[in-house]
């Protein structure tokens, strides 16, 4: 995997048009490891108006964990520059050939800085599949493995799908009186619980304050807030259950892709961006605070 990184990005980390500075955080995983969280955003020049803001994650574009902080900082700019294709592919002419139409998200979207689009397309694959398997899960629709762990409060589910060489993990912890969740795609079942747990610690970090003060669903207005604490209290996590002890024995839903393209730009400049995307991939209503996606 040879990233231009070094070169495409270095007029990014000082001061320019496009970004904001990073920022760094450090994210204690409950391997024991420690990880560097770098996160960015753009310019508010390229952040359309119609762009909803968390209030629990903040205003940020793009975030990147490593055990070293250069490439951390190296992935928190790649999903920003990510972020600036889908902003305007998505409100442009281009909108339907990219399917941002009938999925009006980040879903199947991937960058990253090299001479050709294959690895921002592995990476695609991967964000594609994630995404799919996961509303499929919710819909009832995919098998799930329960894998054991070491961590005490950690559970570990696969889901089972038909998408050949990638493994997809789904992780619920408790956390005192919360419940917190990750997920996460990889070509191997070892990493996709690696960068889980990656993704977990990042979740704790941010969700921490809900251990210190009450927090209802209604209080927020982003929808993925909404679903964030609904799904971290005691009824999201029955929910939750109910759904993982109802999962069939076999699949009964297999993929269709609908979008394997990459997305030219303005960003193109400094990384190749590809969406790989799946019908079915979004929620079936996005008012539904019970619909296990954020």
């Amino acid at each position: 995997m040879i990233s231009l990184a070094p070169w495409k990005y270095r007029n990014l980390l000082i001061e320019n048009n496009i970004i904001d500075l990073p920022e760094f955080y450090k994210v204690d995983l409950l391997s024991g490891h420690t990880y560097f969280e770098a996160v960015c955003s753009l310019k508010k020049e390229l952040r359309p108006s119609w762009v909803s803001i968390s209030e629990i994650y903040g205003n940020r574009d793009g975030a990147g964990a490593s055990k070293f902080k250069n490439i951390a900082t190296y992935k928190a700019i790649s999903e920003a520059l990510e972020r600036w294709a889908f902003y305007t592919s998505a409100d442009d002419s281009n909108q339907k050939e990219f399917r941002f139409d009938e999925n009006p998200s980040t879903t199947g979207m991937a960058a990253f800085p090299s001479f050709t689009p294959k690895i921002a397309r592995e990476k695609a694959i991967l964000e594609g599949s994630e995404r799919w398997a996961l509303h499929e899960f919710w819909r009832g629709n995919l098998p799930i493995v329960n894998h054991s762990t070491l961590i005490k409060d950690l559970l570990h589910f696969e889901i089972i799908t038909p998408i050949k060489n990638v493994k997809i993990s789904l992780i619920s912890y408790k956390m005192n009186d919360h419940f917190l969740y990750s997920f996460a795609a990889e070509y191997s079942l070892e990493k996709s619980f690696e960068h889980a747990l990656i993704e977990l610690g990042r979740n704790q970090r941010v969700l921490s304050k809900l251990n210190s003060i009450k927090m209802n669903f209604f209080d927020f207005k982003d929808i993925s807030d909404k679903r964030i604490v609904f799904f971290s209290s005691q009824v999201g996590k029955e929910l939750f259950n109910s759904k993982i002890m109802n999962a069939p024995r076999s699949v009964l839903k297999n993929p269709k892709l609908i979008c394997d393209k990459e997305i030219r730009g303005d960003w193109s400049q400094y990384t190749r961006v590809w969406r790989y995307l799946f019908e079915g991939s979004y929620p079936d209503s996005e008012t539904d605070h019970t619909f296990f996606m954020f």
